[in-house]
C-alpha cells in the first residue's frame, strides 16, 4: 500500500496439487461499497500485483523511499487512527448484528495496534508511532466497510453423511455454489500527509479464503460465523505493515493460499 510494487501470482502450493483443487483469496473489487462515503479516489488497481484491489496514490517514490529508508534524517512516522465504522454499509438495524460487527471492528483495531507497535520496536525499519501531528507526521485512517458472516447453516448440513458434496461435481456448484458462503469482508484506507491532504487511498473485499484441508472437506472455519473475517484480517493486518515499511521498489504479496483449518 502506499507505493507501487510488483509480482505476486496465485501459485497452488502442494497440497492443493495433490487434490487438485484451489483454495486462492477471492478478492472483487466491484464489491466494495461506493456510497461509503470513505473513497474520494476509489480506482481498481493499474497494478495486477498488489495485495489490495483498490489503489490510488499522488505521491513521489522518491520522498516515499526517503521515508522508508531515513534518508537526510526523514522517517515513517504515522498517526494509527482507529479503526472506524462510520462509513460501514448498510448499517445493522438488528442489535446483536450491530455489536457483532462493533466486535469485529475491535478485532481489527487491536490487531493493527499491535502490529504497528511491533514495527514501532523493531530497529530495522523506520516506522514510528506518534500521536501528535507534526510536520513530516502521516495519518492513517483505516474503515471497516462492510462485513457478512459464514453460512454456518449451510456448511453444516454438507457434513452430513451422505450430503458431502465438495470436491468440483455440478451437484456441488448447485448445493455450494455460492463464493460468500464463508462470507466476505471489505476495508478502506487512505493516508493523510502532514498538510492534511489525502495522498493514497487503497482497499479490498475478500470472500474467506477455505483452507486447502477445508477443500478436502473440513475447515473449522466453516462453523465459526466471522472466522473466515478475522483470517482475512490477519492477512491485511500484515500487508498493511509491511507495506507501510518498504520502498516503492519492494514486492508485497498478499497469501494466496491457507493451510490452517482452524
Amino acid at each position: 500500500m502506499f507505493r507501487k510494487f510488483s509480482s505476486c501470482l496465485c501459485a497452488l502450493a502442494l497440497a492443493a496439487g495433490f487434490v487438485g483443487v484451489s483454495s486462492c483469496s477471492h478478492a472483487d473489487f466491484n464489491k466494495i461499497p461506493k456510497t461509503s462515503g470513505f473513497f474520494k479516489h476509489l480506482e481498481k488497481s493499474k497494478y495486477e500485483s498488489t495485495p489490495m484491489v483498490a489503489y490510488w496514490d499522488d505521491m513521489e517514490d522518491s520522498e516515499w523511499d526517503a521515508r522508508v529508508h531515513g534518508t537526510n534524517g526523514k522517517s515513517q512516522t504515522i498517526i494509527l487512527k482507529p479503526v472506524t465504522l462510520n462509513y460501514f454499509t448498510p448499517r445493522p438495524k438488528d442489535a446483536a448484528l450491530a455489536t457483532r460487527i462493533e466486535n469485529m471492528r475491535d478485532y481489527f483495531d487491536k490487531q493493527l495496534q499491535k502490529e504497528f507497535q511491533r514495527l514501532d520496536k523493531d530497529p530495522s525499519n523506520n516506522l514510528h508511532l506518534t500521536t501528535k501531528p507534526g510536520r513530516g507526521v502521516y495519518t492513517l485512517e483505516i474503515a471497516m466497510l462492510s462485513v457478512k458472516p459464514t453460512n454456518v447453516v449451510k456448511n453444516a448440513a454438507m457434513q452430513v453423511p451422505g450430503f458431502f458434496l465438495k470436491g468440483g461435481s455440478a451437484a456441488a456448484s448447485l448445493v455450494l455454489g455460492q463464493k460468500d458462503d464463508t462470507g466476505y469482508i471489505s476495508f478502506g484506507a487512505r493516508l493523510i500527509d502532514d498538510r492534511g491532504k489525502v495522498i493514497c487511498e487503497t482497499g479490498d473485499f475478500e470472500y474467506g479464503m477455505q483452507s486447502v484441508i477445508g477443500s478436502l472437506g473440513f475447515d473449522s472455519k466453516d462453523y465459526r460465523p466471522y472466522a473466515y473475517q478475522k483470517q482475512t484480517i490477519d492477512f491485511w493486518v500484515e500487508e498493511i505493515g509491511q507495506l507501510m515499511t518498504t520502498d516503492s521498489k519492494t514486492p508485497v504479496s498478499k497469501p494466496t493460499v491457507s493451510f490452517n483449518p482452524f
